[in-house]
């Protein structure tokens, strides 16, 4: 919940140095007013196929969306970014945010061009994709920057007898894959981004 209001104060912050009142930044993401007040009082996140716009309209990254300004720090940094993600549960978000989830696994599942693909969840967290795409008989390889994060699942793995290919606690920057070895990558949050191999 603290987090969720960081990043709702942050939104209202960015929206009031465009100079929008709330009415206006819904009229323009095409979204309802009460939608922008539960983003602001951090009652929930927007949905996350609605974070290119609403960053593009405040004249801002996503990363700074979603990372305010007190916890804003280099990227370099990994000990800090670990600290920032191990306070993150993604399982827990997607628990409230069901409309995402549907949104996201509709998106994806648009790039799901045959059975049995070999798939990168980079930045995957505690892998509520990785094993929704493992139950549909993917290789899915989960790497994610949290030791925290892994250890959830691969425990979670273990309860639910569904198996991913790897588990990796690694910097995305430098990914441990051969290049072009995977068929698709899921890169979150950004998940209208997706890489694969040309067939």
């Amino acid at each position: 919940m603290v987090e969720l209001i960081k990043i709702g104060k942050q939104i209202a912050l960015l929206r009031k140095e465009k100079g929008f009142t709330g009415e206006k930044l819904a009229e323009i993401l095409d979204v309802s007013p009460q939608a922008v007040s539960k983003w602001e009082n951090g009652k929930c996140l927007p949905e996350a196929a609605l974070l290119p716009a609403l960053a593009k309209t405040l004249d801002c990254s996503i990363d700074t969306l979603l990372m305010p300004r007190d916890e804003i720090f280099k990227l370099e940094d990994n000990e800090r970014v670990k600290e920032f993600y191990d306070k993150m549960n993604e399982d827990v978000r997607l628990e409230t945010q069901t409309k995402e989830f549907a949104r996201s696994k509709d998106i994806i599942s648009r790039y799901l061009f045959h059975d049995n693909m070999e798939i990168a969840d980079i930045g995957g967290g505690t892998g509520p994709y990785s094993f929704w795409l493992a139950e549909k008989g993917h290789k899915i390889h989960l790497l994610d920057l949290s030791p925290k994060h892994i250890d959830i699942a691969k425990h979670k793995s273990k309860a639910n007898n569904i198996n991913l290919a790897s588990y990796t606690c690694a910097d995305a920057r430098e990914l441990p894959y051969e290049n072009e070895s995977m068929d698709m990558e899921h890169i979150p949050p950004l998940r209208y981004r997706y890489l694969r191999k040309n067939t």
